[in-house]
């Protein structure tokens, strides 16, 4: 799984990311962050449920080794290199199970809905945040610039769900969940940030225009790139 560079992984927050999920929490619950990163997200979750433990769960080692080495993780957050497709936890384990910027990612995502359903606890709360590459603003919308996005997009997602930030509701109505909610917020990304990352994606020969349109993009000072997230919550019945 391709990710966005570290720093930007490493700015991200519970207050940000995970706001909509924030009010549910309480003191002492158990939560699992499934695709956590180099888990600032996670330490936030933790610093809300403390005492209770949250862990956080990575397919890349190198991921979870980067949360583990940093210095501000409390005490009550773990981690450990595991799939979201086969969770190593027993049936009921976590009040809480959250995914952050992972579905768009997965080639399956009813089978990670199904697991992350296994391991929540009944009544348990779960949580999902997915950008929705189809509910987006690029200025200026040139074809040249479509062309290029579209390309990326693509590649980026090519064993992946673009459009993940649509899908919870049915995903979790899919695998029995109930009270099921949906909001939505916008990101801005700065434009030099996503245009560079974005051209060094497209690697073959046929795509180096559309990666110079992206880099001239990222060097424009009237760009600009907003993206809707949607933002999914609900019980497992009880």
């Amino acid at each position: 799984m391709a990710h966005l560079p570290i720093d930007a992984l490493e700015r991200r927050s519970a207050q940000c990311q995970a706001g909509f999920l924030l009010p549910s929490l309480k003191s002492g619950m158990s939560v699992l962050d499934c695709g956590c990163g180099p888990g600032s997200i996670t330490f936030d979750l933790a610093r809300h449920v403390a005492p209770g433990v949250v862990i956080g769960i990575d397919a890349e080692p190198a991921q979870i080794e980067r949360a583990i080495q940093r210095a501000e993780r409390p005490d009550n957050a773990t981690f450990q290199t595991a799939s979201v497709y086969d969770l190593p936890f027993e049936t009921g384990r976590f009040g809480v199970v959250f995914a952050h910027a992972l579905f768009q990612h997965l080639r399956d995502p009813s089978q990670a809905i199904s697991e992350m359903h296994r391991v929540l606890a009944p009544g348990g709360i779960i949580a999902l945040r997915s950008p929705d590459w189809g509910a987006i603003i690029i200025m200026p919308p040139t074809p040249a610039l479509m062309s290029a996005f579209k390309m990326f997009i693509d590649v980026y997602y090519e064993n992946g769900t673009p459009l993940a930030g649509r899908d919870g509701p049915s995903l979790l109505r899919s695998a029995g969940c109930q009270d099921v909610t949906f909001t939505a917020t916008v990101e801005h990304e700065n434009p030099a940030n996503l245009g560079q990352f974005a051209a060094a994606k497209l690697i073959a020969p046929e795509q180096e225009e559309g990666a110079a349109c992206l880099r001239a993009w990222a060097a424009n000072p009237d760009a600009l790139f907003a993206q809707m997230w949607g933002e999914t919550v609900a019980r497992r019945s009880e």
